[in-house]
């Protein structure tokens, strides 16, 4: 699993709460280091968080990955401007901050 995401605090989080399913997460911090990663490696699926500095870009790098993984973009509800474009840029799924947090355990469990 990839995660596009600027902040710390989340990213420890995200990865933490995968860790203690038996997941693993690679953050990225780079649209370059992204589209790097899934060639090189590919990925089931891609979080990206919408706040990050070019996240929309992000979500149309991993919706145009061969073979596509699943991407799952979560942003403030707050922010609705960026839930439209990132579902227009290819998102499988678009979630409120809170929502994500809220199903972030089934998210990032393992298949």
């Amino acid at each position: 699993m990839l995660l596009y995401c600027s902040d710390l605090i989340f990213q420890t989080k995200i990865a933490s709460t995968a860790g203690a399913l038996g997941g693993a997460v690679r953050v990225v911090r780079s649209v370059d280091r992204l589209r790097e990663a899934l060639t090189s490696a590919g990925a089931a699926m891609v979080i990206v968080d919408l706040d990050a500095e070019d996240a929309v870009e992000a979500v149309e790098a991993a919706a145009s990955a061969s073979p596509q993984p699943r991407v799952v973009a979560f942003v403030s509800h707050v922010h609705a401007e960026l839930a439209q474009a990132a579902r227009a840029a290819g998102a499988n799924e678009v979630l409120a901050r809170s929502a994500f947090v809220a199903r972030l355990p089934s998210l990032v469990a393992p298949a």
